[in-house]
């Protein structure tokens, strides 16, 4: 749009130059046509322009040509000008009211003129320059500014329909763009930095109603974006660090507004997300490790009053995974956790008194895999492995007192495979195989001092098989062959532990001499009797030698230890059927040397006459060595027992 007063300039401009036009070109009346099409451009300014233009450049070409003739030249009082040059300078009087018309006054109207008018005028929609829009009802003014065409570009302000200043700055068809000012209702500045297209994009700071910095930071799409720092109404920093879409994202550091670090380290959506560390008001450390979705996730520490309590996997907040316990620095949990509950792993539980009761593997919340337990007095109780919250593989059993009473396997809490058992006093009492909680398989028993008394293949807390018996006091054997459910039994052989010869070789049942044996003396080791035993007693054929000389005394069948078929009187009768046995070759070949006068009268050493039993070391036979401590009951081998209850 034009300025009102434009068109009486105009008027006078064209009147001035139609006047200049007469009186220059009179004399030039052959130009005539020419300056009366000059004047109809003088209407359209680009016309003109291009013709005069035209014009000039032509005359200017030929300005180089000497005039050929008289006629080509004007006189002007003494001085002759050439008609071309008039020509030239006639236009450019012409053309320079035009030019200044058209084109230095619209530059100088919108640089340094303003035009005030109402917002909604017609004049506004085309209007290039400086203008001031009004509300055309009460007159204020609305906006102050430039604008292009009928749109507001570049630098202006806005106010509001009461005349509060809204924005200060860029504009760009007529939204907020480039540096600018935006403004609270009170006046006071809201925001001052960056805009694009009504919003805030790039460098700014954000404020306050008092006028405190709000925000300090780069932004994106009217969101905070980049770089930046939040702060409290107080002044102090809330957050600094990266953002994306106006939430904390990245790497940052938010406060308390005490100005203690609440939370350092990466963010997602506003979100903890990824590794940092996490604070409590007083600055004491809280959590430090992974964090999904802004709670505890991946592997992270946490802390309670400043002391680690536990380290090792989180999952969605809670302690899930494999992870380490602790109590006032104490590691007391080492195992598997879910949702916060320790399932699988090392832990340690307490007695009421405060005291350790439990310390080692722990499965659905009973003893599992190697661990302590301990009596309530702090002592161990047992140390080893545990399978469903019974002793399972190997361990170390003690009493309440502490000392040691069993050491090797278990199986179902009991003693089982190879293992030392001790005394009280804590000397070895067995080592060997143990099964089902008794002495079970190849082992050795010793007595209270830590002596060897027996040593063999054991049965349910007895001997059973091979064998062997000991004197405790000398170290000596006493016996060694078979037995059964602790009793001699099958093929053996007893000694006298102070001369060490043989007592008895042969066979054995229920721990009495029966079957084929040889009897000895125990002083000499000479041999007494040779032949069948039935329970201890001289039964069957047999022979009794005298121990001084050798010989035989009496030589037949006996029942009960009594001799009631002499060898004559069995000879008798063979010979009578000869087809009968040979007495002699049951007792397997037995030497009859020595079988002399009176041997029918004598029932040989060492027999009563009352008894008729077995010898001297009993009537009921030497079967079980009295002196000898044989193998321990069943109850007394199992040890302790432990009910299993947490």
């Amino acid at each position: 749009m034009k300025f009102e007063h434009s068109s009486n300039f105009k008027s006078i401009m064209d009147s001035y130059v139609k006047r200049s036009g007469r009186a220059l070109l009179m004399p030039f009346s052959m130009i005539y046509n020419r300056v009366r099409v000059a004047r109809q451009m003088v209407k359209n300014p680009s016309s003109l322009v291009n013709k005069a233009s035209t014009d000039v450049v032509n005359q200017v070409r030929r300005l180089g040509e000497t005039p050929r003739s008289l006629s080509e030249y004007k006189g002007l009082g003494e001085v002759y000008v050439a008609k071309k040059l008039l020509f030239v300078l006639t236009l450019a009087v012409i053309l320079l009211p035009a030019v200044v018309l058209n084109f230095l006054f619209p530059v100088i109207q919108s640089k340094f003129l303003t035009k005030t008018m109402p917002v909604d005028s017609v004049q506004v929609k085309e209007y290039t320059g400086k203008v001031k829009l009004t509300d055309r009802k009460t007159g204020t003014v609305l906006f102050k500014g430039r604008l292009e065409d009928g749109r507001i570009n570049g630098e202006g302000v806005l106010w509001n329909c009461d005349g509060i200043k809204v924005y200060a700055g860029g504009f760009q068809m007529e939204m907020y763009s480039g540096q600018g000012e935006e403004y609270y209702a009170v006046g006071q500045v809201k925001y001052r930095g960056e805009f694009n297209m009504n919003r805030y994009e790039g460098q700014g700071i954000l404020y306050y109603e008092d006028g405190e910095v709000w925000y300090d930071g780069n932004f994106a799409g009217g969101q905070y974006e980049g770089q930046g720092t939040l702060y409290y109404p107080d002044g102090g920093v809330q957050y600094q660090g990266m953002f994306a879409a106006g939430l904390y994202e990245g790497d940052g550091v938010l406060r308390y507004s005490n100005q203690s670090v609440q939370y350092s380290g990466a963010f997602s959506k506003g979100q903890y997300e990824g590794t940092g560390i996490l604070y409590n008001s007083l600055g004491e450390k809280i959590y430090e490790g992974g964090f999904a979705e802004g709670v505890y996730d991946g592997f992270g520490s946490l802390y309670e009053n400043g002391l680690l309590i536990y380290t090792g996997e989180f999952r969605k907040g809670k302690m899930d995974g494999n992870g380490q316990y602790y109590q006032s620095g104490v590691l007391v949990r080492d195992g598997q956790y879910q949702g916060n509950t320790f399932v699988e792993g090392q832990d340690t539980l307490y007695h009421e008194n405060g005291k350790v009761k439990y310390r080692g593997g722990i499965s659905g919340e009973i003893y599992e895999g190697q661990g302590i337990l301990y009596w309530e007095d702090g002592e161990i109780q047992y140390e080893g492995g545990f399978s469903k919250g019974v002793y399972e593989g190997e361990g170390t059993l003690y009493g309440e007192n502490g000392k040691l009473l069993y050491k090797g396997g278990f199986s179902n809490h009991v003693y089982e495979g190879e293992g030392i058992l001790y005394w009280e006093n804590g000397e070895v009492r067995y080592e060997g195989a143990f099964l089902e909680g008794a002495y079970g398989g190849e082992g050795a028993e010793y007595d209270e001092q830590g002596r060897l008394t027996g040593k063999g293949t054991h049965v349910k807390g007895l001997l059973e098989g091979q064998g062997s018996l000991y004197d405790p006091e000398t170290g000596e054997i006493l016996y060694e062959g078979g037995f059964r459910q602790g009793l001699y039994e099958g093929d053996g052989v007893l000694y006298d532990s102070a001369t060490r010869y043989k007592i008895y070789e042969g066979s054995f049942r229920g721990g009495l001499y029966d079957g084929a044996g040889t009897l000895y003396e125990a002083s000499t080791g000479t041999a007494l009797y040779k032949g069948e035993f039935l329970l201890g007693a001289y039964n069957g054929y047999g022979i009794v030698y005298d121990p001084l000389t050798g010989k035989v005394v009496e030589e037949g069948e006996f029942r009960q230890g009594t001799l009631v078929t002499p060898k004559e009187e069995l000879e008798g009768t063979k010979e009578e059927d000869p087809s009968g046995d040979n007495l002699e070759g049951e007792i397997g070949g037995q030497d009859t040397a020595g079988e002399g006068e009176g041997s029918q009268e004598n029932t040989g050493p060492g027999f009563s006459e009352e008894s008729g039993s077995g010898n001297e070391r009993g009537s009921g036979g030497p079967g079980v060595w009295k002196d000898a401590r044989g193998p321990m009951e069943p109850e007394d081998s199992a040890g302790p027992r432990f009910d299993g209850a947490f």
